[in-house]
């Protein structure tokens, strides 16, 4: 038997099905929990059940803001996006 769970028969072969926790996913605040400020929607994350959100335009809240909501909520911050520049004016954007 390969893996770990209950083994089944089928056919006269033994198989093991493996045992596998849920996909964990982040919460991105950006597009999440619209109805309440940015800064609380740390907060509102949490009490959804997420462990960790992501967030894509942070800047408009000082980085020490930031630190006292994750620490307050004890939820991880997964993803902060980097400023995607100027489009609209023609600036530089992201290349890969």
């Amino acid at each position: 038997m390969v893996g770990l769970g209950r083994p089944i028969g089928y056919a006269g072969a033994v198989v093991s099905v493996r045992a596998s926790a849920m996909p964990r996913f982040s919460a991105n605040i950006s597009m999440l929990f619209r109805k309440v400020e940015l800064a609380e929607r740390m907060r509102a994350a949490r009490r959804a059940g997420f462990d960790a959100v992501e967030v894509r335009f942070p800047y408009v809240i000082a980085v020490e803001d930031w630190l006292e909501a994750k620490r307050r909520t004890r939820i991880r911050i997964a993803l902060f996006n980097i400023p995607a520049g100027d489009f609209t004016s023609g600036g530089p954007g992201l290349a890969s």
